[in-house]
């Protein structure tokens, strides 16, 4: 995308506000580009990848026959679904009582009754919030833009995908599932303990005509806000928890043996799963419900639920613990121990997130095998057994692929079962075990390795990397902290990728992210470590994406001044750097700094790299812009011409990187006085654009400002008029008022407005223009004084 222009109070442009540069454009014109041909991808998925990658459906084909002890809930949740008018309702409760069970058994009788759309989010983590709400709004025919806007993570997502949701013409029921966090649901870049979801300006809003339900542990209604219904999911009484267990173990003996059971394990269904499927397994040591209960009884591990407890929290982590390694060792009797090892590893990963079966390569996997499994078939065998018997059990559930959906098959760990499978994984650690340090580096080695195979500017590879978004942020928090050096450095290259891949596809507060967790993650790494200081770079990047210019522009001296030591001033991640930061230096209106920065950087860029590397192209093409700032159209001319050459010949003519190129150049040649020759190649550009990536994509809409203005030199006002105004309708609709782009396509509309004979209406936009710009960068900056300025000669 390219940034708006400026007039200067005499009536000349003075050059592009380098300002406003939302995630696509910062990647294209100072990201570190690879070397080599990269094939663009023309068509929408540019933004978002097949959606079905990203599991929106209700996990239905998992539910029992009958789900016991909820029907005069689901009774009401679907009188509810069948209404007119739209609800939020929060399924709240501890965790293994059965509410995302309650969700997916409503989701199964609206599509089978009511037929309206329904979609599963999960909310474990706010990566697969994300990617789940994109897959939403590109199911319902989202335009590029407001994917775009939704993938941004800014205060205006959550706007842009109820903009979606409420002008869907169907009825639809929307289960945001494992909100434990509710702030996760507020809106993006609001502090912990903001309002946004109370307040209905976050991603939970109450729906015109459809249903929205949230499962949470938090039951406090206060959390929610007063339009919002909550409903608390509780135990199971005796009689439904023994008809649970003997649906899954019929031979277990009476319905009163099997309901003292239920009353022991405190009727929590998640307990009440694990036992019952033990108990109906051929794994079993006994098969009686008597058995079990004088078992459980006698375990130091278990707790009574029925007791006296204030943390009923902790008593079901026992009482599951308890019901895991029952079935656990049974496993083991059977010849299969491998299930604890598998279970430890899964337990790595995000919990209630469907672990990919990609991810689980085995070859890596096989580094677990014991040495007695030989030959690769042995190897191969033995996780086979252990991933059936976990199966069997019932302590890992299976997400097949929607038929036609393109989707993968994967695995999911209850956040119950996660969480105990964590506590053990701890303490293994902690006693030295030499089998809980091959889990980890075999964790971490599996989501690094499955990152390496993509590459963040294919857009065909961002929905695995979505997939693999939340796993590598589950590992900074499970094993992180117990890896050597080595493993900390492949962390941070990992994070590096990831970060990549979230400033390629939109989010660029998601990089952040990811960026300053991987940071606390590897801070047993040195300083100057490459891989650290890479981290860091990516970093700055995001934190630049977001409009925090001087921020970013202190972070990437301090980060330039570090590699300078540990790296050497000429090394190719010094020399980016810098590039980076005089970019940065660009947007706060410091010209003659940024211009000599970057033609330092340039001479090294062409000595070290060479004239075509990617990197120097960029530096070439980000020269023109400062010349352009700086009124210098010759000169920004041969700059752009430069990259624009050398670009297509690395990226191809109609490479988004090249498109950018091509669109700077064709505006210097239009300020030159040749209107007519920048007009026939803005078209060109346009037509590319809109077909990569839609009409309100931004960079469609950059290259529809330039054209317009175009228009504007040569004269043709009312149709420069028109296509500005529907710009700035469309950025201040998707991307807010204050969004940069946004303010420079107001100056360009309230020129061409005062050309056209209303002088007052320009001086209105121009006012409204100059407080916004004042309150980003404060009266110094060049573009605030032009704007002063020029509004002074419409006065």
């Amino acid at each position: 995308m390219d940034a708006g222009l400026l007039w200067t109070a005499g009536g000349t442009l003075a050059g592009c506000v380098a300002l406003g540069l939302t995630s696509w454009q910062l990647r294209i014109q100072l990201r570190q580009h690879r070397a080599g041909p990269v094939s663009p991808e023309p068509v929408q998925r540019a933004l978002l990848g097949p959606a079905a990658t990203v599991p929106v459906l209700p996990p239905v084909r998992s539910l029992p026959a009958e789900v016991r002890g909820r029907q005069e809930q689901l009774r009401e949740l679907v009188t509810m679904a069948g209404r007119s008018t739209g609800r939020v309702v929060v399924l709240a409760g501890m965790g293994g009582i059965g509410k995302s069970t309650v969700a997916a058994a409503l989701a199964e009788r609206v599509q089978q009754g009511i037929r309206r759309h329904v979609w599963w989010v999960s909310a474990t983590e706010p990566g697969s919030l994300l990617a789940g709400m994109l897959a939403i709004a590109r199911a319902l025919g989202a335009s590029a833009a407001e994917q775009d806007a939704i993938a941004s993570g800014t205060p205006q997502s959550p706007d842009a995908l109820w903009a979606v949701l409420e002008r869907t013409k169907h009825r639809w029921l929307l289960i945001i599932d494992n909100a434990d966090a509710p702030q996760e649901l507020a809106l993006p870049g609001a502090p912990a303990g903001s309002a946004g979801v109370a307040d209905g300006t976050g991603w939970l809003r109450v729906p015109r005509s459809g249903l929205v339900v949230v499962t949470t542990r938090h039951t406090d209604a206060a959390t929610w806000g007063r339009d919002v219904t909550v409903r608390r999911v509780e135990r199971l009484g005796a009689a439904d928890a023994g008809r649970l267990l003997r649906d899954l173990a019929p031979q277990g003996g009476s319905e009163e043996e099997a309901e003292r059971l239920g009353e022991r394990l405190g009727g929590l269904p998640l307990a009440l799963h694990l036992a019952g499927s033990y108990l109906g397994s051929d794994f079993a040591l006994t098969r009686k419900f008597t058995d079990y209960q004088a078992a459980l009884d006698a375990s130091p591990q278990s707790v009574d639920l029925l007791a006296p407890d204030p943390d009923l929290r902790r008593a079901a982590r026992s009482t599951v613990m308890y019901t895991w390694e029952t079935s656990l060792d049974a496993l083991a009797r059977n010849g299969v121990p491998q299930a604890r090892t598998l279970l430890r590893l899964l337990s790595c990963f995000g919990a209630a997130t469907p672990v990919p079966d990609s991810l689980l390569d085995p070859e890596l996997l096989t580094r677990l095998t014991p040495a007695e499994a030989a030959t690769a078939t042995e190897r191969v065998v033995w996780l086979e057994q252990g991933m059936r018997g976990l199966l069997r059990l019932g302590l890992v559930g299976r997400l097949a692929a929607a038929p036609g959906e393109g989707g993968a098959d994967a695995l999911v760990l209850h956040p119950v079962v996660a969480d105990v499978g964590r506590a053990h994984l701890a303490a293994d650690r902690r006693a030295g075990n030499a089998v809980a340090e091959a889990i980890d580096l075999t964790a971490v080695d599996l989501v690094a390795e499955a990152l390496e195979r993509l590459a963040p500017d294919r857009p065909a590879d961002w929905p695995a990397f979505r997939l693999l978004a939340p796993h590598f942020r589950a590992l900074l928090n499970t094993t992180a902290g117990s890896l050597d050096p080595a493993g900390l450095a492949r962390v941070a290259r990992s994070a590096s990728a990831l970060t990549d891949f979230c400033e390629w596809s939109g989010p660029a507060a998601s990089g952040e992210e990811v960026a300053s967790a991987a940071l606390a993650a590897v801070s047993g790494l040195p300083p100057g470590h490459r891989d650290v200081l890479d981290v860091r770079y990516w970093l700055g990047r995001c934190i630049a994406l977001q409009g925090r210019w001087p921020e970013a522009e202190d972070g990437l001296r301090r980060l330039h001044a570090d590699q300078t030591e540990s790296l050497g001033a000429e090394d190719p991640d010094t020399l980016r750097t810098e590039s980076m930061r005089a970019s940065v230096v660009t947007v706060l209106g410091r010209y003659a700094e940024a211009g000599a920065a970057l033609r330092t950087v340039l001479d090294a860029q062409r000595t070290v790299l060479g004239e075509r590397h990617p990197e120097t192209l960029t530096t070439y093409h980000t020269i023109g812009r400062v010349e352009a700032n700086r009124g210098h159209w010759a000169e920004a001319e041969a700059m752009y011409r430069t990259a624009c050459t050398g670009r297509a010949a690395v990226f191809g003519i109609d490479h988004p990187v090249t498109l950018a190129s091509r669109n700077r150049l064709a505006w210097t040649i239009g300020e030159q006085g040749r209107p007519a020759e920048a007009a026939a190649e803005l078209r060109k550009v346009l037509a590319v654009r809109r077909d990569l990536f839609g009409g309100e994509h931004h960079d469609t809409l950059a290259t529809t400002e330039r054209l317009a203005w175009v228009l504007a030199l040569d004269g043709r006002l009312d149709e420069a008029e028109r296509e500005l105004t529907a710009v700035v309708g469309a950025r201040t609709r998707l991307l807010g008022p204050d969004y940069v782009g946004t303010l420079s396509s107001t100056v360009l509309l309230a020129r061409v407005v005062a050309l056209r004979g209303r002088p007052a209406d320009a001086r209105a936009m121009l006012t409204d223009v100059h407080r916004r710009q004042v309150q980003l960068f404060g009266p110094q900056h060049p573009q605030s004084r032009e704007i002063g300025d020029l509004i002074e000669t419409l006065a």
